[in-house]
């Protein structure tokens, strides 16, 4: 399925209120949003993944098994989507990389074993950082 259709797709999906209990990053946004508040995140999905923004939480929900904070972004200057998932927020929680080698599968955390593009599953993100004199270093991150 091409990301088009994807996304086409997953707008259909219907959105829930979502459960934010056991999960300190939805808790968080779901704290700011009656504040109007804005907080410091790093996001590593998007287009600049990694890149830290500066976010006021809208509205926090469920949609196909996963958590997502409607936003609006000071960085793009428009509301946009987050999944909870790839947000990082200092003094709550650090999404961690696993490094692997050239060609290597990347180890599961968890032990999952077969990776789910379409439903609330587990997606990777791979981020490829040069180290020099040809060689790159691919880490891995089991969302």
């Amino acid at each position: 399925m091409n990301d088009q259709k994807y996304l086409e797709q997953w707008m259909q999906e219907p959105r829930s209120p979502a459960d934010c209990s056991g999960n300190p990053v939805a808790e968080r946004l779901q704290q700011a949003i009656p504040a109007k508040e804005f907080l410091a995140i790093r996001y590593y999905g998007g287009s600049s993944p990694g890149m830290e923004r500066r976010i006021r939480p809208l509205e926090v929900f469920e949609c196909a098994g996963m958590l997502y904070v409607d936003a609006y972004c000071e960085s793009r200057d428009e509301t946009r989507c987050f999944k909870i998932c790839r947000i990082e927020i200092e003094g709550i929680n650090k999404i961690a990389f696993n490094e692997i080698a050239f060609g290597e599968s990347a180890p599961d955390p968890v032990g999952r074993t077969s990776v789910n593009k379409q439903g609330g599953g587990c997606l990777v993100m791979l981020a490829v950082i040069p180290i020099g004199a040809g060689a790159l270093r691919v880490l891995a991150h089991w969302l």
